[in-house]
């Protein structure tokens, strides 16, 4: 097959206006624009009257409006879907929710949620798990939907960091440009796709616990519900925001990351609150350079501020104040 063929296959033309086209693509402006086939080219968008009667359009841009009109079809038939479904659901009964039953279940949807996704994937990360610490990955399709540009965004509890298996999973997770905070404890296990469905991880069953980190250990017994869009739903919104302000950021790509001897001079001043001013005049730098070595240790720690910056060194034992 040639390229234009492989062009034109697109618009799904019949034997006819395929030549007709070939003859205008090869010819030029053509008498003609009244007939069946010609008004057929037009319709497609591959045509266009002309003073001499009939002449073929930009390709590409013919191109690039099917696939324009295409992806408003499918988006008013996802639309259209999912009204029905939520619409299906209300007559049973069942208002915006939908349970799913058993781990592997609970997993193939999340993947086909995360697969789903336009530009967010929020969860708040805890157990219990859906089999032991040591079984736990990363999601098998969260390379691939975070090639196509969805942003990832976790809160974890502060004990799964004790999980060296945990923390192996974070950084591949972070290495796939994942953001990640950290709270010391948090009320539920759920996922959020684009603020209009989330997927709650039912709490009310047996578990088992590895490292301080509950896991299921009756996988087919467990339940999960789909949260569509609802007052329900808002509230989740509302309740991840909140906890990720106050979440700490994380940062685990270096777990042996530790201030150089100039570094911990810089921190005790920082420590001790003077200002960038001076600071400089303490080191005999410019401020800039002193804003400067902030900026580059904030990167390090994966931090974003002095306060978060002074809470990851304290926590990691890295300067003694009293030295």
């Amino acid at each position: 097959m040639d390229e234009l063929a492989q062009v034109l296959e697109v618009f799904e033309l019949d034997e006819a206006q395929t030549a007709r086209y070939r003859e205008l693509h090869s010819s030029g402006p053509l008498p003609g624009g009244d007939s069946e086939v010609d008004r057929a080219l037009i319709s497609a968008g591959l045509a266009e009257p002309h003073s001499a009667g009939i002449a073929t359009t930009s390709l590409r841009l013919a191109i690039e409006l099917r696939a324009a009109s295409a992806r408003d079809r499918f988006d008013s038939a996802r639309e259209a879907a999912s009204e029905l479904h939520t619409e299906m659901y209300r007559r049973a009964g069942a208002g915006s929710f939908e349970v799913v039953h058993g781990r592997e279940a609970a997993s193939l949807t999340f993947n086909r949620l995360q697969l789903e996704a336009r530009s967010l994937v929020r969860s708040f990360d805890r157990g219990p798990y859906f089999g032991p610490i040591s079984q736990v990955t990363l999601s098998p399709v969260q390379e691939q939907v975070s090639a196509r540009g969805v942003t990832y965004q976790t809160i974890i509890e502060q004990r799964s960091l004790e999980s060296s298996d945990l923390r192996n999973m974070i950084r591949e997770g972070l290495a796939l440009g994942e953001q990640l905070r950290v709270v010391s404890v948090l009320p539920m296990r759920i996922s959020i796709v684009d603020d209009r469905i989330g997927l709650l991880v039912l709490p009310k069953l047996p578990v088992e616990a590895s490292v301080g980190v509950p896991h299921f250990n009756n996988p087919d017994a467990l339940k999960a519900m789909l949260v569509y869009e609802s007052t329900f739903l808002d509230g989740l919104i509302s309740m991840f925001t909140s906890y990720w302000d106050l979440g700490l950021p994380a940062h685990f790509t270096d777990p042996e990351v530790e201030p150089d001897v100039d570094d911990r001079s810089f921190l005790r001043l920082l420590a001790s609150g003077l200002t960038d001013s001076a600071i400089a005049h303490e080191l005999e730098v410019s401020p800039r350079t002193v804003q400067r070595r902030l900026n580059q240790l904030c990167h390090r720690f994966g931090v974003s501020s002095r306060f978060q910056l002074g809470v990851q060194v304290a926590r990691r034992g890295l300067l003694d104040l009293h030295d």
